[in-house]
């Protein structure tokens, strides 16, 4: 009795996600969206908004102009699918979507096209437009990260004059993507950044650092000396981390027993791969 009690339970429960199955294919843009981002609260809802985000992926990416348009409405839920969903699809109709979101005249529908951009392959014709949008407040963080992702290197210039921005978020920014620029001329800004008085974007910028690795040498060299001791402890970090014998040999000459008398600061930033 008990057994096809369980059995008739779990064909009902089958029978009602295939009628819910069949309801998500039909259902309005608007009514998915609403169950792929709801709060669920039992198992069931749960697996029913599982279900509706199914859904949306098979409808993409026709469905991502539905969730930009719904941006304004600053849904934390939507952006996370958001989200989710421009780091999953590279496709041309993605940025051929999102380059018309790019004079939005809502910001965070602007700030975040830029950034989902930077999931996308480099459009030539949109550098201009986001070396331009670095001087909009709102989405400056995101072009400098999407310039840092296709290796825009005439960017470096201005992205430097950001790691003196007065927010800390515009000036992490500005380090990370300095990083990822990879540009020599970069190292004399992102030493002066290390004397931050936060502490993140001394990381940062000590990040950077290390991944310049060898090129950034030269102006390590020049740093050292007059540098106060937080800075010059930061520095004599920094050629540990890029490990390289040129490296080495550099913090061996300006300490023999780094660290002697260890500051209590940033230390291990970033090991270079070998």
């Amino acid at each position: 009795m008990r057994l096809r009690l369980s059995l008739l339970i779990v064909g009902l429960i089958g029978c009602g996600m295939l009628a819910r199955g069949e309801e998500l294919a039909t259902m309005t843009p608007e009514r998915l969206l609403f169950h792929a981002t709801r709060y669920g609260d039992t198992a069931e809802r749960r697996a029913f908004k599982a279900e509706a985000r199914k859904e949306v992926r098979n409808r993409m990416p026709a469905i991502f102009a539905e969730i930009m348009d719904r941006m304004p409405l600053e849904n934390v839920g939507l952006q996370v699918l958001a989200m989710e969903l421009a780091e999953s699809y590279r496709l041309t109709e993605m940025t051929a979507l999102l380059r018309g979101y790019l004079d939005s005249e809502d910001p965070t529908t602007r700030k975040l096209a830029v950034y989902f951009l930077s999931f996308q392959d480099r459009e030539e014709d949109l550098v201009p437009v986001l070396i331009g949008l670095l001087d909009n407040e709102t989405s400056r963080g995101g072009a400098m990260r999407t310039l840092a992702a296709w290796r825009v290197v005439e960017a470096a210039e201005p992205v430097e004059l950001f790691l003196e921005d007065g927010r800390e978020r515009i000036r992490i920014a500005a380090a990370n993507a300095l990083r990822d620029l990879g540009q020599a001329r970069s190292a004399p800004a992102l030493i002066r950044a290390l004397g931050d008085p936060v502490f993140t974007v001394r990381h940062a910028a000590a990040r950077a650092l290390v991944v310049l690795g060898e090129d950034a040498l030269p102006v390590i060299d020049a740093a050292l000396d007059p540098a106060d001791p937080r800075t010059r402890q930061i520095l004599m970090q920094i050629l540990e981390d890029i490990h390289t014998p040129a490296a080495l040999e550099r913090r061996q000459s300006f300490d023999p027993v780094f660290p002697s008398e260890p500051i209590q600061v940033e230390q291990g930033y970033y090991r270079r791969p070998q």
